[in-house]
């Protein structure tokens, strides 16, 4: 017998669309660069793990700060991870 747990679904949901979300922007971050042999697997993977601990920290701090709930809460983290893959855009 499978238990469901709403909660526990919502976090494992919300969790795979923040993964998926920062694979895409890695992936377009190094896209945007002139590069003629493409982007890195290594760097985009690197990328991409930073991306994703930054909108979970949003994601989890940003919730128990100010109560936040529901699709708002994903939406200010995956805003984050445009944030800061633009920063890395300009940076690199």
């Amino acid at each position: 017998m499978i238990w469901y747990d709403s909660s526990m679904n919502n976090t494992y949901v919300t969790s795979i669309i923040l993964f998926v979300t920062a694979l895409l922007l890695s992936r377009l971050v190094f896209f945007l660069f002139a590069d003629p042999e493409g982007p890195n697997l290594l760097v985009v993977s690197g990328l991409a793990a930073i991306l994703f601990g930054g909108s979970l920290l949003v994601n989890y701090f940003h919730s128990s700060m100010w109560l936040v709930r529901g699709k708002t809460r994903l939406i200010i983290a995956i805003v984050a991870q445009f944030l800061i893959a633009s920063v890395a855009y300009l940076v690199l």
